[in-house]
This record gives structure tokens, C-alpha cells and sequence, in this order.
């Protein structure tokens, strides 16, 4: 019997790890996602997928190619200011407001986009608010008349009068392409986009080297910004559901009670440019993982979905931002790696107070993007795709956090105790490219510093 009893009881202790791991395994839940800790020192997006050479291939090429471009930029703008320096201020013509003749602006009729979309607002002579004597003219007698002729998109200036200053405006990385029909990263060839950059006296651009940054930040305020907005900052408070005040009355929802609404669906796109690029790759990729909604044209291997309320609306872009909130994560992608190319799939995605935005892009965290930062302090604003190897470690991320509340609501701490930045307003809502007495200003002062010569 004794013998019995320790037979027994050995072959208990030998069984217990094997009853652990049995009991540990139904614990598990099959869909819960493995943590994937963000890197310390991201590395970009070309060190991701061992699994597509091809793909991760693209990455790099852009991303190298990116470089390059900024380099051309920065070469251009260096040699615009050894061939035209700063002219003393004895040397200017004057242009006191009131007082002066002002320098005048012409936008050429080459520009169709910009005509549709903005000057149909000043149906003549627009005086333009600035501190020196500036003044818009849509339709001048002769275009010589003009002192800066300005373009949009692909135009050569060249045929213009000596006395005259060339601007190139553009709100697109297209500028920054030749050739202009491909998105592809390995075509551009760079000695010929340094060529043609080279015949433009100023750039209105979202480059930082510009000689007037603009941006697009216009969708928040909608089309009509001024100079002054009477309390901005509560404005920007309420859009970005910044306060605690806001989240008392309204309290951001759970995961789990948006699960049966969007059936589980983690989030949306808004994209209706499906060219192939380092975003369509991603995306598509992405949704193989994960459950999204595609909204615009591209569907990224899925059907896109038609919403047609949005175009019916009035108002698209308020819309999308309504409709988009109702999602746990808002996609925010945007279709270039280009410096500076931070479009309104940004904006939109800090004027979400519900969702957490992921956004690809190149805010890679560093000193020159803190001015897109809207708060003071260090808070977790985004998910920024360049933080994860794959887009496997992305979705297994995401995952992570519609499973752990704690952790997801980490990502509106800074709407709910963060402090907006003064510089904000300034950085961003200024110079948005609607903002039209702003950049306008822009391109007369620096005709002014660099051109206005006295005769």
C-alpha cells in the first residue's frame, strides 16, 4: 500500500507542469495579440518585411531619394541668395501702405487650379494686408505690368521681363518631381528637377526651403482664414476636443462599444489617389491583418465603400472628420515621403478627438517637426508607422491596444491636460496655403528684400 501511495504521488508532481500548461492554454484567448514594443531607435520603413524583398526595396529607394531631393532644394534656395543677395534697405524702392506705388501680383492664367479656387474671390485689385504696399491684380492690361508673375503646377517663366520676379506655387510633391506623371521613386531624375528648379526666382511651397512656406492646414478653419481669428485658442481647444471640461461631457468611447456598429472594424481610409506608391503597398498590406474600411476610390485589395451622404453634405471635409471619429484608429497616410508634406490627412486626424490617429509620413520626431506638434510637453500624440519594423508589428500593436484600454487611452492624455503651443497658430493655421493675404505678403516682401531696386 505504501508503495501504491508513492507511485501515486510521484506521478503527480511529474504531471503537474503538463496540467499547468493545459490550464495556462485555456486562459489564452486565441485572437489576443502578442505586445509588440515600439522600437528605441525606429529605424525608417525600408527595414521592414524580410518577406518582400521588393518591397521594402521601394521603401528605400524613396526614402534615399527623399534625401537627394532636399538636397537639390537646399543647393537652389543657396544659390537664389549668392546670385540675389539682401539689397540694403537704402537701396529699395519704397513702398510705405497708402502712401507708395505697391509691388503687384499676377497670377498667370496658366494657373486654372489656383483661378477655380481662389481668385474667383477677388474679382479685380485685391490690397493685399502686409506691412509694405502689396497688391493683387487678377487681370492686369498687359502682364508686364505685374513686378511678380506667379504660376502653379509645370510652367516655364522664362519669357518673363527682367524687372519681373518668377514664383512657383504648389501645394503637391509634384513640384518636386521629374517626370511629373509617375510616382514611382526610381524615374526621378534629379539633374533635371534641379534644372527646372533653378529657372523659379521663388518657390511657394510646403518645402522649408521655400522662400514662403505654405501648408494645409486650411481644413480646420475652412476656407475663409484671416490674418486674426478672435479666440483662436478656444477654437482650437473645442476642434481638437482638447480640456477636461470636454471629456467630462463627453466621454471618449470604448473600444468595445464601437465593435457591433462598425463590425469590429479598426479604422478608415480617406483616399481616393490609388497610384502605386509606398502607401497602396502598406495599406494593402495592412488589411490583410487587420479589418478596415476604405472610403474614396482605393479599396487597398478590398472593395472601397461609396458613401454618397459625403458627397451630398456641403461640407466633405467636416464630414469625413464626423464619420471617421466613429472608429477606434484613424489611417492617416499620406501618399509621399517627402520633408515638409504634412497634407490636411493630418489636421484631420489631430480634429478627431475620439480616435487615435496612425499616421505615415515623415514626422520622424526630430527638432525641425515639433512645430506640427500641438501641444507642450512630451504626450503621445499618434502612432507613427516609422516606430514598427512591419506592418505585421503594426497590427499586432493595435491589437494590443483594443484589448487594453489603459493603454489606449494614453493617446488622448494630451487632449484632455495638454496645454496648446503658442507657436502653433502661427506654424500651421497661418500658413495655410487659404490663407491667401498671408503667403501674397510673403512673395511682396521678399521681392521687396531681394528685388525691389531702386532705379
Amino acid at each position: 500500500m505504501l508503495k501504491q501511495t508513492l507511485v501515486f504521488f510521484i506521478l503527480c508532481i511529474a504531471l503537474l507542469p503538463l496540467v499547468y500548461i493545459i490550464i495556462s492554454t485555456k486562459n489564452i484567448r486565441s485572437d489576443s495579440p502578442k505586445y509588440v514594443p515600439k522600437l528605441k531607435n525606429p529605424s525608417v520603413l525600408a527595414t521592414y518585411s524580410t518577406r518582400n524583398d521588393t518591397f521594402t526595396l521601394k521603401y528605400d529607394i524613396c526614402l534615399e531619394k527623399n534625401k537627394k531631393i532636399q538636397q537639390v532644394l537646399q543647393n537652389r534656395i543657396s544659390e537664389k541668395r549668392v546670385k540675389y543677395p539682401l539689397l540694403p534697405p537704402s537701396s529699395r524702392n519704397s513702398r510705405i501702405v497708402g502712401e507708395d506705388p505697391p509691388i503687384r501680383i499676377h497670377f498667370s492664367e496658366f494657373a486654372t487650379w489656383a483661378s477655380m479656387h481662389f481668385w474667383k474671390r477677388f474679382p479685380g485689385v485685391h490690397n493685399v494686408s502686409c506691412p509694405i504696399s502689396c497688391q493683387f491684380i487678377r487681370k492686369p492690361p498687359k502682364q508686364s505690368d505685374s513686378d511678380i508673375v506667379a504660376y502653379y503646377w509645370y510652367s516655364d517663366p522664362r519669357s518673363l521681363q527682367p524687372h519681373q520676379m518668377s514664383a512657383l506655387f504648389a501645394v503637391e510633391p509634384e513640384f518636386a518631381q521629374f517626370p511629373r506623371d509617375t510616382d514611382d521613386c526610381n524615374s526621378q531624375n534629379l539633374e533635371k528637377l534641379s534644372e527646372y528648379l533653378n529657372i523659379w526666382d521663388a518657390l511657394v511651397t510646403f518645402s522649408k526651403y521655400s522662400e514662403v512656406e505654405i501648408n494645409h492646414s486650411k481644413y480646420l478653419f475652412g476656407q475663409d482664414i484671416r490674418t486674426e481669428i478672435d479666440n483662436y485658442e478656444t477654437k482650437i481647444y473645442s476642434i481638437f476636443g482638447m480640456g477636461e471640461k470636454f471629456h467630462q461631457k463627453r466621454r471618449i468611447p470604448l473600444w468595445k462599444s464601437n465593435k457591433q456598429k462598425h463590425n469590429d472594424t479598426f479604422g478608415s481610409t480617406w483616399i481616393s489617389n490609388c497610384k502605386p506608391n509606398p502607401r497602396s503597398d502598406y495599406l494593402t498590406e495592412l488589411s490583410k491583418l487587420i479589418p478596415l474600411h476604405h472610403y474614396g476610390s482605393c479599396g487597398f485589395g478590398q472593395e472601397s465603400i461609396k458613401d454618397a451622404d459625403q458627397e451630398t453634405s456641403g461640407d466633405r471635409y467636416s464630414y469625413k472628420i464626423q464619420k471617421q471619429n466613429g472608429y477606434p484608429f484613424v489611417f492617416a497616410f499620406e501618399n509621399h515621403l517627402l520633408d515638409d508634406y504634412v497634407t490636411e490627412k493630418y489636421f484631420h486626424g489631430l480634429a478627431s478627438p475620439y480616435s487615435v490617429m496612425v499616421y505615415m509620413g515623415r514626422l520622424d520626431g526630430s527638432q525641425k517637426y515639433e512645430k506640427y506638434i500641438p501641444v507642450e510637453g512630451d504626450w503621445k500624440i499618434f502612432i507613427n508607422v516609422q516606430d514598427y519594423k512591419s506592418p505585421q508589428d503594426l497590427a499586432a500593436y493595435l491589437k494590443y491596444l483594443l484589448n487594453n484600454q489603459t493603454a489606449y487611452e494614453e493617446y488622448f492624455d494630451w487632449r484632455r491636460k495638454g496645454t496648446l503651443k503658442k507657436s502653433f497658430w502661427q506654424d500651421n493655421i497661418l500658413s495655410s496655403f487659404h490663407n491667401l493675404d498671408n503667403w501674397l505678403c510673403g512673395l511682396c516682401e521678399h521681392y521687396h528684400k531681394y528685388y525691389d531696386k531702386k532705379k
